[in-house]
């Protein structure tokens, strides 16, 4: 297990998810075991992921599969569709590989045997894209990373617990 792993399933806000979502979850895999494509070569991208970490309820899953099986088709279940296109952008928009998406264990993170890429990531393609919708989880993401990122700060989440401690009556003032 990467540390990227760990810090991915330590942020997900759920910890049970939807029939559909993990009936999805096992279509994909059974997918790939059918067509002799190794589960290590394919990676969740788009909604699915915000899906596994609490954020929002997804319709489908999109997924990139390494190059080398050349798969074509555009729709590997009703609900689970292959994105041919390079789906990531670094930091300063370079586009990245689907294959070092799938590679690079920094990249991604693995739950239930399958990879989902970083969340970095579907918020720059969804802001890339700009539609109504994308900008709607764009903003989801972005309120989701101010709340989950203060649990990372030590010392802003100790002032926040004190001062609910406070508000709740449970430590007093003291005036000096």
């Amino acid at each position: 297990m990467s540390a990227n792993n760990w810090y991915w399933l330590n942020k997900r806000l759920q910890l049970y998810y939807a029939s559909d979502f993990l009936g999805r979850l096992e279509r994909l895999k059974r997918w790939c075991d059918t067509n002799h494509v190794r589960r290590e070569d394919v990676c969740i991208v788009g909604s699915a992921v915000m899906e596994l970490l609490g954020l929002r309820h997804c319709n489908n899953f999109n997924v990139v599969i390494k190059s080398c099986y050349g798969i074509s088709s555009s729709c590997l279940e009703e609900d689970i569709e292959v994105n041919q296109d390079m789906y990531c952008l670094e930091e300063d928009g370079t586009p990245l590989s689907n294959d070092c998406l799938i590679d690079d264990e920094d990249r991604h993170w693995i739950f239930s045997d399958v990879k989902f890429c970083n969340l970095e990531y579907v918020e720059r393609y969804k802001e890339r894209r700009g539609q109504k919708k994308d900008l709607l989880d764009v903003a989801k993401i972005r309120s989701w990373k101010s709340f989950v990122l203060n649990f990372d700060n030590q010392e802003a989440l100790q002032k926040r617990i004190r001062a609910e401690l406070y508000r709740r009556g449970v430590l007093q003032y003291t005036i000096v």
